[in-house]
């Protein structure tokens, strides 16, 4: 059996790159899921768990010979696991003042829209009498 060190390199350090994007993908849904109501944050970890899932099985069906070993998702726990301790926070805080910033540019549009349509209200009712 031939054992090619360059594929097997590769294939870690795709899994290593596939467990920082899911840190990634947890860090751009956490804002939201922290400010969320209960039912809110289940559905978001279920979203997690389905789109991290989802990864590591399109990556299972790409791996070498079309078979993925404990090292490659000892890899991709790791590259998950390095992304939340030297990145997260960083990550995390642009991310939440970016939720923040589009929070607030949303609730300026609602009361503009809330105030626009009681102005034509008011003006309607007024063309009516």
């Amino acid at each position: 059996m031939n054992v090619d060190i360059l594929i097997q390199t590769k294939a870690l350090a795709f899994a290593l790159f596939l467990g920082f994007m899911l840190g990634l993908v947890y860090d751009l849904v956490r804002p939201i899921r922290r400010r969320s109501s209960t039912w809110a944050e289940r559905v978001l970890d279920a979203f997690f768990a389905l789109f991290s899932g989802s990864a590591v099985f399109l990556y299972a069906l790409a791996a070498p010979g079309g078979r993925l070993g404990v090292w490659e998702l000892c890899f991709t726990l790791l590259g998950f696991l390095l992304y939340t301790h030297f990145l997260s926070d960083r990550i995390f805080s642009v991310t939440d003042r970016f939720y923040v910033l589009v929070i607030g540019f949303i609730r300026r549009i609602k009361n503009f829209i809330k105030k626009f349509l009681i102005v034509t209200k008011m003006y309607f009712q007024n063309v009516q009498k």
